[in-house]
């Protein structure tokens, strides 16, 4: 259908080109606007909204990574993020192969009990956690923080994994077993190599949410040896003001590992979480 020499199907697309370009702007702009302030000096940041600093003070990331600190933050970052993560993907693997694979009695009740833990706020079990890992004498301690990050992402990876397995034909698995794998070598051997997809979901998701991570860090590391980046950043606040470019390059330094992250694994993104919503 023509109308003014325009095909309503073209309108349509305009209109969709015009609002992805609009949330894309929404998107974009304050990493552009944090990433320009980063560059200017404390007597030009925050003024205005201009992208484009008049010079280039590329020195403000050398003195944020010196200041505080930071380099030690971000090896605390890493480790624990690392170890949370990868722990997080292969326990919830085993998990999800369990209640997509294998039928046991309670199986549905068992999956809607793990599943009830997404609705949970983390603010609800600080002080719980913050008495147990007391009692463990963990606390200013990795494990302070990695046990607690496993358990904030296991509802939703084991589903995320669930999904995926049950989506793989049953014949792989019999073929395994024909060949006299046991459960566990066609879980390492034939499952996992197909479930890229949703490792890395899970992946990202892990990782994104567990180097962000603000309120279980500031309460379980009071040790400033022992502090993350995202409670690092407190230190450069001054007595009456901030240092907003030091501050705000400091913002970018924990942003690019997280884009990274989801650079390499995005290709895989969108088929793990939409996994199992098809059917045949």
């Amino acid at each position: 259908m023509v109308q003014g020499g325009v095909s309503l199907r073209a309108k349509r697309r305009g209109v969709l080109y015009l609002i992805a370009v609009v949330l894309f702007v929404v998107q974009v702009f304050p990493f552009l606007y944090v990433f320009s302030n980063s560059l200017r000096t404390p007597a030009t940041a925050m003024r205005g909204f201009a992208l484009i600093p008049n010079q280039f003070h590329f020195a403000n990331y050398e003195r944020a990574w010196s200041m505080a600190g930071m380099g030690h933050y971000f090896i605390n970052s890493v480790v624990i993020t690392a170890i949370s993560t990868f722990l997080t993907v292969v326990v919830t693997a085993l998990a999800g192969y369990a209640f997509g694979r294998i039928r046991f009695w309670g199986r549905g009740i068992l999956f809607g009990i793990v599943l009830s833990g997404m609705i949970i706020p983390s603010q609800v079990t600080v002080i719980p956690l913050y008495i147990f890992l007391q009692h463990l004498n963990l606390l200013n301690n990795y494990l302070a923080l990695v046990f607690p990050y496993i358990a904030m992402q296991t509802p939703f990876s084991i589903f995320v994994f669930r999904n995926y397995f049950m989506t793989i034909p049953n014949e792989l698995e019999d073929s395994a077993k024909m060949d006299g794998c046991g459960m566990m070598r066609t879980f390492w051997n034939v499952m996992m190599p197909l479930a890229l997809p949703a490792i890395a979901t899970v992946t990202i998701f892990s990782f994104m949410s567990d180097w962000s991570e603000f309120l279980y860090a500031t309460v379980f590391m009071t040790d400033p040896n022992m502090m993350t980046l995202p409670t690092g950043l407190v230190h450069f606040q001054g007595q009456y003001t901030y240092d907003w470019p030091l501050l705000f390059a400091a913002i970018v330094m924990i942003i690019i590992p997280v884009l990274v992250v989801f650079m390499f694994l995005q290709k895989f993104f969108v088929k793990g979480l939409t996994a199992g919503a098809v059917k045949g």
